[in-house]
């Protein structure tokens, strides 16, 4: 309240009605003026009050020579200079509706210090929202800045972490298959077989949260061209065989000859497939299947992935897309991810301009289906 006193000489409460008209026809920004007594405020003149009551009629020859005690409000709202702006709205939604309409009385120390009115309180607002406007602005930005430094941090490291894994998974799939000759103690065949799964693993997560950052800093540049789709498809579905083999998954291609060209970027094209194909093979029971279908559409063409397996709940279905979300059941238990997979299909997606659906029911199985458009 200290920034927007205004002070307003006080008059005596035995001052005649009339000089007050005066003082405030002298001074037409003049919303009220304080009555004290030996440092004592007793009350308040509010303008247009004081005006209503000498327009009355005979209100002129009744108050003219009156003491303005007569005219006054004697319990108007006073506050303290130190109070906030949110707790003088609190005192005058509570205490004194008509305070911002009349005026109200700032004290400081107990002493008279000036005249708060509605415009001071407006204006007061409108800077303290420009200042949080501006507080919020900057720290939006600190925050844009500082998430685009980790980003490209992390898109840099690329190759300063995919190259020592990829070392400890060639040396010890050499050490896990023999190449070399055998070894004299089955157990470290098992150890090796061990530290491959776990690098390829490591690996995978890396390469996820590469991915994402490259994403978000926008270093992974997409570029429209015609793609072949039914190739794309074919060698998805080549490279996570060995995968879905190994948990007894099948998988299964539907795809008509003759399909036309999507206008797409391939590799995203080819990372979305692979995320796809990597999660229904990871939430499938053994014995179950994954269907991919592939048809044109009045759309463009579209990519169906549709498996058996687990399925996700209403609830989680929609927060499957944040960042790092995973769904807690006994398949994640065992399975083990970054929870960036489908977060890196949707931003691919959304940036080749593509559309794409997750339809999943618990315990039936899930689709996730992607529209490319099609290449003139």
């Amino acid at each position: 309240m200290h920034d927007i006193a205004r002070y307003v000489r006080p008059v005596a409460p035995k001052v005649a009605g009339v000089e007050a008209i005066e003082i405030f026809n002298r001074d037409p920004t003049l919303t009220a003026m304080p009555v004290i007594d030996d440092g004592e405020v007793l009350g308040l003149l509010a303008r247009q009050k004081v005006f209503l009551n000498f327009s009355r009629q005979f209100g002129h020859a009744v108050f003219a020579r009156r003491p303005v005690s007569r005219l006054m409000s004697s319990s108007p709202l006073i506050v303290d200079a130190g109070m906030t702006l949110d707790e003088l709205r609190h005192r005058v939604i509570n205490e004194a509706p008509t305070a911002l309409e009349d005026g109200f009385v700032i004290t400081k120390s107990g002493r008279y210090f000036g005249i708060g009115t509605s415009l001071g309180v407006l204006r007061l607002g409108m800077a303290q929202t420009e200042s949080r406007a501006r507080e919020l602005a900057e720290a939006k930005k600190a925050a844009e800045q500082a998430s685009a430094a980790k980003s490209r941090f992390l898109a840099n490291m690329s190759h300063e972490l995919r190259t020592p894994l990829n070392a400890i998974i060639g040396f010890s799939e050499m050490i896990a298959t023999e190449t070399l000759g055998p070894h004299h103690l089955p157990r470290y065949k098992e150890y090796a077989e061990d530290i491959n799964g776990s690098g390829r693993l490591l690996l995978d997560i890396i390469n996820d949260i590469l991915d994402m950052s490259k994403i978000e800093a926008g270093h992974f540049i997409l570029e429209s061209n015609a793609v072949e789709v039914s190739q794309v498809v074919q060698g998805a579905v080549r490279l996570v065989g060995d995968r879905a083999g190994k948990k007894g998954v099948g998988i299964d291609i539907e795809m008509p000859d003759g399909l036309p060209d999507a206008c797409a970027d391939v590799r995203a094209v080819r990372q979305i497939l692979l995320n796809l194909l990597s999660n229904a093979i990871k939430f499938s029971r053994p014995g179950t299947r994954i269907t991919v279908h592939v048809c044109v559409i009045r759309e463009g063409l579209k990519i169906a992935v549709s498996d058996q397996g687990i399925g996700i709940s209403k609830d989680d279905l929609k927060r499957v897309s944040d960042p790092f979300f995973q769904v807690e059941n006994e398949m994640t238990q065992k399975e083990q991810g970054t929870g960036l997979g489908l977060p890196i299909v949707v931003s691919l997606a959304d940036r080749m301009n593509a559309k794409f659906d997750l339809e999943s029911e618990e315990g039936t199985g899930t689709q996730a289906t992607l529209i490319l458009p099609r290449a003139d």
